[in-house]
């Protein structure tokens, strides 16, 4: 029960990012290894790891992170209504939660972004489309309220979140990085100058 209850108290790292009908069908090789390495990371750290549950950079993230056997954290999906049981959740989620939200606006109230943006105390950002950019304006219109999540982006140089690049994000306040091992870097530093056990 103890080990239970440490791991109730983990915090919470969201990666969103773009998702298609099959498990990476609709990202390249290296966008796939991108999420991987942030996924794996993630487990490192000893956090849970949320997404949306689908395929592409969220099955890769998932993916990565069930690669680390000794993390304490679990792979938590928060599934849109409506999905197909073929790739939602993928097989690298442990706690699916289903919802009855449909999402057709992705910012609306019948979307699962919102259950996202606000469990989180990181959000990391890969290549995504309008969905992806949704969650992300979220967290930042989130963050400016809150102060929580941070709100990062990892993007390769020809990579963009439904039409915003890194010169747009970086002027919205979010932090971009082009590398696994600089987004590492920067969530290990940040949650040695927070409380992890304090409360999400």
């Amino acid at each position: 029960m103890a080990d239970i209850a440490e791991a109730t108290r983990l915090p919470i790292v969201a990666v969103i990012g773009s998702a298609g009908p099959g498990l990476a069908s609709t990202i390249t090789k290296s966008q796939h290894e991108l999420a991987f390495a942030i996924g794996a990371a993630i487990a490192r750290q000893g956090c849970h790891l949320l997404t949306g549950g689908g395929p592409g950079i969220m099955a890769a993230a998932g993916q990565g992170f069930c690669s680390i056997s000794s993390s304490l954290g679990v792979s938590i999906a928060v599934i849109p209504a409506g999905k197909p049981p073929t790739t939602y959740p993928n097989p690298w989620v442990h706690l699916p939660i289903r919802t009855h939200l449909h999402g057709a606006d992705p910012t609306g109230p019948d979307s699962r972004n919102h259950i996202n943006i606000r469990s989180a105390r990181i959000v990391i950002a890969l290549t995504g489309g309008r969905g992806t950019r949704a969650e992300l304006e979220l967290a930042i219109e989130h963050h400016a309220a809150h102060n929580r999540p941070m709100v990062y982006a990892c993007l390769e140089d020809t990579d963009d979140i439904h039409g915003l690049r890194r010169g747009e994000l970086e002027a919205a306040g979010v932090v971009c990085f082009q590398t696994a091992r600089e987004v590492a870097g920067t969530l290990a530093a940040r949650l040695r100058s927070t409380d992890a056990s304090s409360p999400l």
